[in-house]
């Protein structure tokens, strides 16, 4: 079934929202200090603990330890 214009228009807009949405989210996040990435990093990990990206030999509090050590995070 051949696709039409009207559909490949729609399909567009969606993805330059898409972008958009993206690029916004980036921003916001990257205007954070490196301390609020970290929190929002550690509470992400406690709350999906077991997200399938998550690998068990990778137990993040070694790194939350080091960045302490370093005073980059403070909880």
């Amino acid at each position: 079934m051949p696709v039409s214009q009207a559909d490949r228009d729609y399909f567009a807009r969606i993805g330059e929202h898409k972008r958009r949405s993206h690029a916004e989210a980036c921003a916001e996040h990257r205007a954070l200090s490196l301390a609020e990435r970290l929190e929002r990093s550690w509470r992400l990990h406690e709350r999906f603990p077991d997200a399938p990206d998550a690998k068990p030999e990778a137990d993040p509090r070694r790194f939350y330890d080091r960045a302490r050590e370093l005073g980059l995070y403070t909880p």
